[in-house]
């Protein structure tokens, strides 16, 4: 990047405060630890080939999973803090329940943006990363929905192809377009997707026939020749992703600075069930964080200049990184890619704005050393010692401000840090140009700044901990070489985390053929040393941008780990056992039922409230406030959702006999270390489960004969089978829930009266005898 710093307009990053109000200072305004971007577009971007066919397995609907994640993340945060204390403190957390996002302290905030980067009109960040001279886009604008004059060379810039790609490409799902009457020569075995309606029609292919036709795709707009219009198409949805990266930068440079004003931008707020009728985003005052986790996709890092691949289009981070030099003048950018891939397209990228930066900086000096030589023509002596002390008096910053008061700022240098699986994509097939590529290492020869460290097997955490430290934690030592030896400064330095996690051990097994993965606590664990890196070296500024992951639990359990590192939140830090760690794949699969209720809920909004109380289910408090949170991500993009609410059980225990449940429900429950809350069965339990086949519940008994039942012996109790206690008693949790119980030998059938006036008798005697226990 050799041009000039131009300063450029920051409209969309924020509305101030109007100008009859006082605008805020810093220390007025509320700040958090970490905001995350959502674009609603990017959440509601459409994959429309059907049932693909090719080796397509990115979907844009995998956004969802991230925010589900997100959600999981603000759940486990409450979970953690209130824990066994959750009784005694039923009264402060029932108060900041009723609190609005903005009255309660959060760690994170999520914001709804809507900034955009045009594609047609590019500001000079994209012209930079994707319009270079040096690599004009030469593929072809043909596609089998709409073919083109190939005599016509069509615009230049990839940038400006892309659009056009995407403005003809299909709008509707295989079977609702118009189609082409197959020709005897068309070869099924390469048509990309089937319609899925069971017919032959195949789906036409929307991508130029010279582009890799196994990973790429585009949803076009609904109308010809609409620019944005919300429905789910491949341009807006990259416009503003873009968008939303730049906003990041802006965000946290900003918020690096003393003098910050307070921001205004739409904050995503969580709602309670019943108060669906309030927005769940509106404009709050604020103080941006000095980090952003932005929820970008399609990612990027595969795209080059002007070759797309990998389902990237346009290069989120660099053009990012470009904007961050021209409007801010960070002149030195950390890029880490923690991705199952190889980010070659970024890899690319850096090298050529090094090159660049080499060559624009010694011209720089050159012009530096003429203006000394100028301004000390004909000088004394003294003057020119008076002028070097003045220059060792001024601090580095100083320095550096006053060089660029003479000659203009420094060039741009990117250090690219990559941690992949060398036998993955795109090094699968055995290209050795790539092969290399994903292979280099330089500190600094030939002005290049590139580190790249492969993914080995584990075979458990002890093993993967020692990697760790011993290898992939490299990168953050070559990062700080480069800040050292570039003299970077933190006022013009910023990290980005490329951050995929389709490298989670819940990835799809056919995503990890190679069997190279990291667990969930990687994606905390890297966080937290960028944190401590960004710290150091960048005044804290750090941005997240997502990459990779298709699994819908590799990308749940990888983004709550992730956020928590990010945000720095206590349950993120440390060594925890698979099965009691935040990102446990029980804790995962809890929220993916959580999130299939929330959409279900809404759906059957009209279903009676009388019919929901006859199946009361209990929901811990932390997938209730998750479900609040999620709800909140999918409305704010206009996508029905509801949260849930946690059907109370009966409060008296006449109330539980007549239903069935042998369960004191008024007695405190326990927690385990990872968070499960278990029932005291020792003195809840009255009557086993086992024993409601042989005693019946009262409902049951009054079904029966009204004849005295004759006496059954107390014999040692052989169960039939294992059932699940919840599908015997109404109401009742799954035993992977509630914990493990020992059923109690069933006793001599009573009369039901008298049955139900021991139960209730013993089970109070019990209550008081383990309170003054």
């Amino acid at each position: 990047m050799t041009d000039a710093y131009r300063a450029e307009p920051d409209a969309n990053l924020k509305k101030e405060s109007p100008a009859t109000e006082e605008v805020p200072t810093r220390a007025e305004g509320k700040s958090a630890a970490l905001d995350v971007l959502l674009a609603p577009s990017v959440l509601k971007h459409r994959y429309v080939r059907g049932v693909d066919k090719s080796n397509i397995v990115e979907r844009p609907e995998r956004i969802r999973a991230v925010l589900l994640g997100i959600a999981g993340a603000h759940g486990v945060s409450e979970k953690m803090t209130s824990g066994s204390a959750r009784q005694e403190n039923q009264d402060i957390v029932s108060m900041l329940s009723s609190m609005s996002m903005e009255e309660r302290e959060s760690a994170v905030r999520v914001l709804k943006t809507t900034r955009t980067l045009s594609l047609d009109t590019p500001e000079a960040a994209l012209v930079d990363a994707h319009g270079y001279a040096g690599e004009p886009a030469v593929y072809s604008l043909s596609t089998d929905y709409a073919p083109s004059d190939e005599s016509e060379p069509g615009p230049s810039t990839h940038f400006a192809r892309v659009s056009s790609l995407a403005a003809k490409a299909p709008h509707e799902a295989p079977g609702t377009l118009p189609r082409k009457a197959p020709s005897a020569s068309l070869d099924l075995s390469d048509a990309t997707s089937s319609d899925g309606e069971g017919d032959d029609r195949m789906h036409l292919c929307e991508i130029p026939e010279n582009l890799p036709q196994g990973d790429l795709y585009l949803c076009g707009p609904h109308s010809a020749g609409a620019q944005d219009t919300s429905d789910g198409g491949s341009r807006e949805a990259i416009c503003h992703a873009l968008g939303a990266c730049v906003e990041a930068v802006d965000r946290v440079v900003a918020s690096s600075k003393a003098t910050c004003p307070v921001h205004w931008s739409e904050q995503v707020q969580p709602r309670s069930r019943g108060l669906e009728e309030e927005p769940v985003a509106r404009s709050v005052p604020h103080q941006p964080a000095k980090r952003a986790f932005v929820l970008s996709r399609p990612p990027g890092h595969h795209c080059s200049g002007a070759e797309p691949s990998g389902f990237c289009w346009v290069n989120n981070a660099v053009v990012a990184a470009s904007h961050a030099y021209r409007a801010h003048k960070i002149d030195r950018v950390v890029v880490l890619d923690i991705d199952l891939h190889h980010g070659n397209g970024t890899q690319a990228l850096a090298w050529r704005m090094n090159a660049d930066a080499v060559e624009a900086d010694q011209q720089r000096q050159a012009k530096l050393a003429s203006a000394w030589r100028q301004a000390t023509k004909g000088a004394t002596p003294a003057t020119r010692s008076a002028t070097k002390a003045a220059e060792a008096a001024r601090t580095p910053y100083e320095q550096l401000l006053h060089e660029e008061t003479l000659v203009g700022p420094r060039a741009q240098r990117l250090f690219y840090g990559s941690l992949h699986d060398i036998e993955s994509y795109p090094c699968e097939n055995g290209d050795a140009e790539l092969i290399r590529n994903a292979s280099v290492c330089l500190a600094g020869a030939h002005g290049q700044w590139i580190w790249n460290v492969h993914l080995d097997m584990h075979k458990d955490d002890a093993e993967f901990e020692q990697l760790y430290q011993t290898k992939y934690s490299k990168l953050f030592d070559q990062a700080r070489r480069f800040v050292r030896e570039t003299k970077a400064l933190p006022e013009r330095t910023l990290v980005f985390i490329s951050c995929g996690f389709d490298a989670c051990t819940y990835e799809y097994p056919g995503m990890q053929r190679h069997g190279k993965h990291v667990p969930p606590q990687f994606y905390a664990l890297f966080a937290r040393d960028a944190v401590a890196l960004a710290n150091e070296c960048a005044d804290g500024k750090i941005i997240s941008v997502l990459e990779g992951g298709y699994s819908d639990r590799a990308l749940i359990s990888g983004a709550l780990a992730h956020l928590g590192g990010l945000a720095d939140l206590p349950w993120a830090a440390g060594s925890w056992p698979r099965t009691q760690a935040p990102w446990s794949l029980e804790n995962v699969s809890m929220l993916e039922k959580m999130a299939k209720r929330v959409t279900a809920s809404a759906a059957s909004k009209a279903v009676t409230a009388s019919a929901c109380r006859r199946r009361p289910v209990q929901l811990a408090p932390w997938l209730v406030r998750a479900s609040e949170h999620f709800a909140s991500y999918q409305r704010a993009c206009g996508i029905a959702a509801q949260p849930l609410e946690s059907t109370s059980q009966p409060s008296t225990p006449r109330k539980a006999v007549l239903r069935g449940l042998d369960l004191d429900l008024v007695t405190p429950s326990h927690s385990t270390a990872g968070g499960h809350q278990l029932r005291d069965r020792s003195v809840r339990r009255t009557r086993s489960h086992a024993s409601l086949w042989t005693d019946g519940t009262p409902s049951r008994t009054r079904a029966r004969s009204r004849a005295p039942p004759e006496p059954v012996p107390s014999l040692p109790w052989t169960p039939r089978k294992q059932a699940d206690p919840s599908h015997l008693v109404p109401g009742a949790l799954p035993v992977e829930s509630a914990g493990p119980a020992t059923p109690m030998q069933p006793g001599v059938t009573r009369d039901d009266t008298s049955n139900m006036l021991m139960d209730l008798l013993g089970r109070l005697q019990l209550q008081e005898s383990s309170k003054v226990v």
